[in-house]
């Protein structure tokens, strides 16, 4: 047991924040492209495969715990026992987990890509954020307005602990609550003047499986987030129970907007779901509690690499100096880099794949001594799906 570490509630919150972000909003879009039943359905599988992933994660943990020190010494090659000095190896337990199997090369490789994937969906927030206000303001004031996302978002990182950010975590799933309330009452509108499903169908003739997979790869992917959390938790054990409720409410959740925002307007839809909101109050309230949200979901993305920089930076330094740098460079490359599109479909979607399902499934058979027939069932899932979504996914 952790002491004072996260209660499961806070944990599951924290996780579904890290899973609420941006790419809910994009969900409808991306329903459009395939089909409402082939979304929804879609939508639970790769849930599915998120949390196999999450479990091989933890069962590599569990096998490690086992080994007695001669047979983990077994495992571990002659750059493997070179990386022991490095001076971080500790973004979460995979870290560990990793190395053991695939020496310090994988271990880096790893957390390269989890790096990344939370990296390019920190700068997809700030994006976001941006371009909503600059709607509003206009495109002048873009600079402005990055400078001041900076201050304020250097201001939240300073929150440290866990525990504070649920705090930030409960605050934004509530305030999603807002944007789900007035996609049902545009949905209301739609019934009553009779354009509900108008133009919707179950499955598309000539889907755009590449956006489809790209948007829910990147609204699904939280293996970053997730292991950082199983750390902190003042109840460990109870990781996969929580992180099996989180997926289930964030599909249930997911599968719920996408099928409303589909339904309501159709082939008419935009890329934003708030975007079709016919009332400007219901459209600028969403806009307003999406900028809000995102500001919370920012800190709670960047937590994998807040830790990692902690680790690399020496321990004289104040944790504030490398978070701040951090933050800085998220808004530089929000500047140079504003294609929100390209980071969800490409960026974040490709690192998450390879990070949740590609890793874990590889580095489990790796260390298991005899994997089951439902080991190899399972990892082989994992390996097709990410193979497939490699393939779709649009550059």
């Amino acid at each position: 047991m952790v002491k004072d570490g996260l209660s499961n509630f806070n944990s599951t919150c924290t996780i579904l924040k890290g899973l609420i972000g941006v790419g809910v909003l994009t969900l409808p879009y991306a329903t459009k492209q395939v089909g409402w039943l082939v979304s929804v359905v879609g939508l639970g599988f790769v849930a599915w495969l998120q949390v196999i992933g999450l479990e091989f994660a933890v069962k590599g943990k569990a096998i490690l715990d086992g080994l007695v020190p001669s047979e983990v010494q077994n495992l571990e090659s002659d750059s493997d026992k070179e990386g022991k000095e490095h001076p971080f190896n500790d973004m979460s337990f995979y870290d560990e987990v990793v190395r053991r199997a695939y020496g310090w090369v994988g271990q880096r490789l790893c957390e390269a890509f989890i790096v990344i994937g939370q990296f390019g969906t920190a700068v997809a927030y700030v994006n976001v954020i941006t371009e909503t206000i600059c709607t509003y303001q206009g495109e002048s004031i873009r600079p402005f307005v990055l400078m001041a996302l900076a201050a304020l978002l250097t201001g939240l990182s300073s929150i440290r602990s866990l525990k504070g950010i649920s705090v930030l975590s409960k605050t934004g799933l509530l305030i999603y609550l807002f944007v789900f309330g007035s996609l049902l009452w545009s949905s209301a509108r739609a019934y009553q003047h009779g354009t509900w499903m108008d133009s919707a169908t179950w499955a598309k003739s000539d889907p755009n499986i590449g956006l489809w997979f790209g948007a829910s790869c990147f609204a699904l992917g939280v293996f970053g987030v997730a292991i950082v959390v199983h750390d902190d938790m003042a109840e460990p054990a109870d990781f996969l129970k929580v992180v099996r409720w989180s997926f289930f409410y964030c599909w249930a959740f997911y599968a719920s907007f996408a099928f409303l925002g589909y339904m309501c307007f159709g082939d008419q839809l935009k890329e934003v779901v708030y975007l079709n909101f016919p009332d400007s109050i219901a459209r600028g309230g969403s806009a307003i509690a999406v900028c809000a949200v995102l500001i919370v979901t920012y800190i709670v993305q960047l937590l994998p690499v807040y830790t990692l920089a902690e680790h690399l930076v020496p321990a004289t330094l104040h944790y504030a100096i490398p978070r701040t740098l951090i933050v800085f460079l998220t808004v530089l490359c929000a500047f140079e880099l504003p294609s929100v599109t390209f980071i969800i479909q490409s960026v974040g979607a490709t690192t998450g794949v390879l990070s949740c399902t590609v890793f874990p499934a590889l580095v489990y058979l790796k260390l298991h001594p005899n994997p089951s027939v439902m080991d190899y069932i399972s990892a082989g899932l994992l390996l097709v799906f990410a193979l497939a979504a490699m393939t779709q996914i649009e550059w």
